[in-house]
This record gives structure tokens, sequence and C-alpha cells, in this order.
């Protein structure tokens, strides 16, 4: 199945760039819009403000409102027959593809465009961009090479290798309760059941230097962390951490600029952070984003948690994500199926 490109670029607070790329990257279009971010009036705000109240009916108009913010008439109806004749006449995956500039509009960046949705009252049917089976919709960072910006597939033939690496912070007792035992299971038996798979050993309460030694000399393709992150105001600012463990067993605090240095030796093509708020960036400032400040130095792909979710719709993420990489499937269509996957699981 081919995949098209459907690239949405917002330079600044009033227009929105659109190119419409072929499978094999010919230009098959380009459109202008207006952003409109007076769509996303108080009362949504407030919504996203506090995660407890994105739930049920909530999650649809936060979406549809985001939508309307992206898409003026114009855009709207360019999508529209996009999505029309690549998904719905031809059966092909549509990757739509979302660049804002987050220096000039930190704030717009974290919005959490992935609840988009269309809304119903142009009963054109149920299109939610990040689950929707035949769109495949992600983030990348503004003015990115062009080659950096498609879809990362997991080479045939070579071996997968994935590192786990769990901090609980022991001396802690509210820190040290760390579920990650289900994971490690599942890990492991994809590791006795494939053969393109490598799990390697479990780095559980290793320090700072001795996950950066790791990591070089084991060269994993993805970084698996399992742990503790927050956001913290540091003189009016919101600073992302990541809690890792001192030889003490004490939480060693690591900030977003601190944790990515990890990979200053070894570079993965995936790192996944299951962990509280480490996806959540700040209104004030975008880099204090853990994931944010990774994709900066330069990784091709960081899949974070936006909000805090129970462990188990974490562990369910990342086990139907694994599935769907080992399958053949590209990364960023991993995710969409895995965030299918919730929201059928959820409601």
């Amino acid at each position: 199945m081919n995949q098209y490109f459907y690239h949405i670029i917002v330079p600044n607070e009033n227009t929105v760039r659109v190119r419409k790329l072929s499978p094999q990257l010919a230009d098959k279009g380009r459109s202008t819009g207006k952003l409109n971010l007076a769509k996303i009036n108080d009362k949504i705000r407030e919504i996203i403000k506090v995660p407890t109240n994105l739930t049920g009916g909530k999650i649809t108009k936060v979406g549809e409102a985001l939508f309307e913010a992206l898409f003026d008439s114009q855009l709207r109806e360019d999508f529209l027959a996009y999505y029309q004749e690549v998904v719905k006449k031809q059966q092909q995956i549509l990757a739509v593809i979302l660049e804002i500039n987050e220096v000039a509009m930190p704030e717009v960046v974290a919005y959490p465009w992935e609840l988009m949705c269309l809304p119903q009252k142009y009963n054109q049917g149920e299109i939610y961009l990040a689950t929707d089976r035949k769109l495949n919709f992600y983030r990348c960072r503004y003015q990115l090479e062009e080659s950096e910006k498609l879809s990362i597939n997991i080479n045939e033939g070579e071996k997968l290798k994935i590192a786990l690496v769990v901090s609980k912070p022991t001396v802690d007792s509210q820190l040290s309760n760390v579920e990650y035992q289900e994971v490690q299971q599942y890990l492991k038996r994809v590791d006795s059941q494939q053969e393109q798979v490598e799990f390697l050993p479990v780095m559980d309460g290793l320090n700072f230097y001795d996950i950066v030694e790791r990591l070089e000399a084991n060269k994993p393709d993805i970084f698996h962390f399992i742990g503790h992150g927050q956001l913290v105001d540091k003189e009016g600012e919101d600073v992302g951490q990541v809690a890792l463990v001192n030889e003490f067993g004490e939480a060693d605090w690591k900030d977003a600029r601190m944790f990515g240095q990890l990979f200053s030796g070894h570079t993965p093509k995936i790192v996944v952070l299951q962990a509280c708020e480490t996806g959540k960036q700040s209104e004030t400032n975008a880099f204090s984003s853990v994931a944010f400040r990774l994709m900066l130095q330069g990784i091709p792909v960081v899949l974070a948690m936006q909000y805090k979710v129970s462990n188990q719709t974490a562990i369910s993420f990342v086990k139907e994500f694994y599935a769907k990489i080992i399958e053949g499937n590209s990364v960023e269509m991993a995710v969409q199926k895995a965030r299918f996957k919730l929201g059928v699981e959820n409601g």
C-alpha cells in the first residue's frame, strides 16, 4: 500500500501552508489558508489545561476546535478532497504531517493536536486524524530537512535491538513503584519468537553514567524508558525533568537538556518515554519538554505521553506499537494503529 503526504506548515499566527506529495514525492499541489486561533477559546483552553477534563464529549469538542483553528474553509475542502481521492477512491494511506514554528509559537505547539477531528456539522463522517486507520498523523520540527520528514522504517533483515531502562528510586516510596514487568515479559517473549528482535539486558537502577556506557556498547535501535517525569516551575518557567537513580538509590532529577546527553555517544532511532508528563510541553517554553529536547538533538522519533495515563493504558499502547513495528509497519503507522487500539479499548 502506497503512502501519500499532506504536509501542513504553520510559520506564524496568521498563515497555514499545505503541500501535497505523491508516494514518489512528486508535487501534487499547494494550498494556503489562515490560522484561526480564536477557535481555541477560553473554554477550550480550560479543558486542555486540566487533563482530567479530557473525557467523552469534551475530547471531541477540543478536537473539533483544533481542526477549525488549523483548517479554514478553503483548506478544509482541500483536505477532504485529497482524503476522498487517496483514502476512499485509491484505498491508500495518507500521511498528515504537522509542522509548527516552535520558536515563534511555543503555546501553539503545546496544544494536543493529536485530538483533531472533523466537526460533525459538516456531515462528512467521522475523521479522527490521529486514530483513523487509513491516516498517518505525526508532527515534525519546523524547517526540518525534507529527507528527515519521511516515514522511518526498521530495515528488513536487520536485528532490531531494544534497550529497556527502568528507573525506580528505592529511597523514595512515591517513586519506587514502577510497573515494568509486563513490558519486560512481553519483550522477552518477542525476543524468543522473533529472530530479528534482540531484547538487551534490562538496565534497572543504573546511574546516568552507566546508562551512557551501556548505550555506547550495545547501540540499541530503540531506547525505552520507564520511570517518572514531571514539569516543575523554575524562576517562572516550566522545566521538564526525568528521574534517574544515583548510587544511593535516590532520585536524580535530570532536566530535558541533561537527559538528552544520555545520547551523546549513541543516537537510537526511536526513544520511548513511558513516564508521566514527559511529553507535556510548557506553553511558555516548548524547549522545556523532554521529548522536544530529544528531537532537537536529532533523534528521529520520540514517543512520549502528553498527559498522565494509567500504567495499563501505557502498557497496552507500547505492546501494540512493538507488535506493529515487528510486523513491518513504519514507526508512524505503528503509532497510529496503537492509538486506534487505545481508542477502541477506552471508548
